[in-house]
C-alpha cells in the first residue's frame, strides 16, 4: 500500500508560505523583550541563538508564566538565560510533518525550532503541525468520496 500524502509531506513543505525570517532572542535579552516579541509577532514561543544564529535554547510563554508563579519579584528584567530551556528538541526542513507530531506530543513540547545545519531557520509550532495534518486528512477523505462515487455511484450527501 502507498504511504499516504499526510506521511509523506515535510517540514519544507509546511513552511513554504512562510515569508518573514524567524524572530529569535539572545541570553543576554531581558525577559520584558521577550514577552513584547511574543505579544508583537502573536507567537508563543522563541528560540534563543548566540550571536552566530547558533540554538542556545527556547523561551516559551510557559517559561515566563513559571517564572511568575515561582517569584515574587519582577521577572520581567531577569535574563532569558535564566528562564530558557536549554535541552532543546530541533527538526528539520527534511523532518515529515508525521514525525514532528509524534516528536512533538512524546517530548511534551508545542514548539520545535527548524535547523540547517547549526543555524535555526524557523520555528514549528503544534497549531501549525495540527492544521497540516487536518488538511491533509480533509484531502485524503475528499479523494475516498470522489473514489466511492466513481466506482460503486454511492451518494454521500
Amino acid at each position: 500500500m502507498e504511504a499516504s500524502p499526510m506521511a509523506q509531506q515535510t517540514i519544507a513543505d509546511l513552511l513554504k508560505v512562510r515569508t518573514a525570517p524567524v524572530v529569535t532572542c539572545r541570553p543576554d535579552d531581558t525577559v520584558q523583550l521577550v514577552i513584547d516579541l511574543l505579544a508583537r509577532h502573536k507567537i508563543g514561543a522563541l528560540p534563543v541563538t548566540d550571536g552566530e544564529g547558533r540554538i542556545a535554547g527556547v523561551v516559551s510563554e510557559r517559561d515566563v508564566i513559571r517564572a511568575l508563579a515561582a517569584s515574587r519579584n519582577d521577572v520581567r528584567t531577569l535574563k532569558v538565560s535564566e528562564l530558557m530551556t536549554r535541552d532543546v528538541v530541533t527538526c528539520s526542513r527534511a523532518t515529515t510533518v508525521k514525525d514532528a507530531a509524534r516528536l512533538m506530543d512524546k517530548r511534551r513540547i508545542r514548539h520545535l525550532p527548524v535547523m540547517e545545519g547549526s543555524r535555526v531557520v524557523d520555528m514549528v509550532s503544534l497549531r501549525d503541525v495540527v492544521s497540516s495534518r487536518l488538511n491533509e486528512a480533509e484531502l485524503e477523505a475528499d479523494v475516498l468520496r470522489d473514489y466511492a462515487r466513481a466506482t460503486v455511484g454511492v451518494s454521500t450527501h
